[in-house]
């Protein structure tokens, strides 16, 4: 595996008694990658995990991949560069880094057919996304200030696309070019 492979997982069924051997056991994993060729490979790297050990125990394996995963995540230059530009302009200091980041997410399916960008910002918390303090820090007025400023930068950077329609042949070239990169990053 590559440091930057993921591979979560929890037991749903375990069996009823730890001194038996279950009929059913049941286990469920997300599996993430930085690009939609790695995610192929580790996907293909953890059934076939599965399968060894159920060989070995002399059990059989039945899996469903649940949906096809989210890929990665293309940050469009062309988008992000107009956004950036933006966000300077309503007074925001952006980030590349949180600008052009990756990971896997739903927005990472939609970024393999149309040109996007995914930014993050600091709403001042060190909680981690998806908890309760995240979400109660997000509904502070001190979080809506920021939070504002990035939906204007937003706003403003569709505003340039609809000015100038080249900018979005532009986004589309990126595109083409970001998918040759990830299918070849296998």
């Amino acid at each position: 595996m590559k440091p930057t492979w993921r591979v979560h997982g929890i037991i749903k069924n375990g069996g009823m008694a730890p001194n038996i051997i279950p009929e059913f056991t049941e286990m469920e994993y997300f599996i993430r990658a930085p690009t939609k060729g790695e995610l192929d490979i580790i996907v293909d790297k953890v059934i076939a995990c599965a399968n060894g050990a159920a060989t070995a125990t002399g059990c059989t394996l039945d899996y469903e991949l649940v949906q096809p995963g989210y890929w990665s995540l293309l940050s469009n230059d062309t988008l992000a560069n107009l956004f950036e530009t933006n966000a300077k302009t309503v007074g925001i200091e952006p980030d590349p880094g949180l600008i052009r980041y990756g990971g896997s997410t739903d927005m990472g399916n939609v970024s393999h057919i149309i040109p996007s960008i995914h930014p993050k910002f600091n709403i001042g918390t060190t909680s981690h996304q998806h908890t309760r303090d995240f979400a109660a820090t997000a509904g502070n007025s001190s979080a809506q200030c920021i939070t504002l400023k990035i939906a204007e930068s937003i706003a403003m950077t569709a505003i340039d696309i609809f000015e100038n329609p080249n900018l979005v042949l532009s986004m589309r070239a990126q595109l083409k070019e970001d998918l040759v990169k990830e299918h070849a990053a296998k």
